[in-house]
């Protein structure tokens, strides 16, 4: 595309606020489904790409996305994307997550997904009320959750650290395991425990904790055969 008057970033932003006019005809909650994947190439072009990947020697280069898609909650009906940025990694500063304590919150890469939500919750106004983000690990940062609490934003993330507890003197995964109840729907266990107050230097964080497990398979006596 050669045209001047038109560039990449507006066509994007055309179709992620379409997205968000969608949504808000939507009846119900809406999941907002993030993540981060990797593109990565082998070609010689891609010589002038960054690193995707723990390898400073890797053959492949390539660049990161991290995208938010909207869904309803009861059709699972895809609505669209809400929120999409790439970025590359500049191999020639490869090595620096060991200094990063040393670094502000916003120069780390870990930023950019509090920034997509940001950009999210602008694009859907009022309709971010009834949306809930669906979170990988990577997603459990506290700066992270501070953020969406202060927000009153409705979020589930899937917990990485076992962290201290202000509630308990066990910490957050011995506590699920031990104090919460267990409620079975289908294939899928359940472990719901009280809130839970995360200890944090700077302010603690009041979040509400559940285990889910998958039950194992029911034991077939004869094996079903097909032709």
């Amino acid at each position: 595309m050669r045209n001047e008057g038109v560039s990449a970033e507006a066509i994007r932003e055309g179709g992620l606020r379409w997205s968000a006019h969608q949504a808000s005809s939507c009846p119900g909650v809406l999941l907002a489904v993030e993540d981060t994947t990797s593109v990565s190439y082998a070609h010689a072009a891609a010589a002038g790409l960054g690193t995707t990947g723990s390898r400073r020697e890797a053959k492949h280069r390539g660049y990161l996305v991290h995208s938010i898609l909207l869904l309803e909650s009861v059709s699972e009906r895809t609505i669209g994307l809400m929120e999409q940025r790439h970025w590359s990694r500049d191999a020639a500063v490869y090595g620096k997550k060991h200094a990063r304590k040393q670094r502000a919150y916003e120069d780390k890469e870990s930023f950019k997904w509090e920034q997509a939500s940001r950009r999210m919750a602008e694009r859907l106004g009022e309709t971010m009320k009834r949306t809930i983000s669906v979170c990988d690990r990577e997603l459990d940062i506290y700066e992270y959750l501070s953020y969406k609490l202060e927000q009153s934003h409705r979020f589930v993330l899937r917990a990485q650290s076992d962290r201290c507890l202000l509630t308990s003197a066990r910490r957050l995964f011995a506590t699920v395991d031990r104090d919460a109840q267990t409620l079975c729907h289908d294939s899928v266990a359940v472990r719901w425990p009280s809130v839970v107050v995360v200890g944090h230097v700077r302010r603690p964080l009041r979040c509400g904790v559940c285990k889910c497990s998958c039950k194992p398979p029911p034991i077939v006596e004869a094996p079903i055969r097909s032709r």
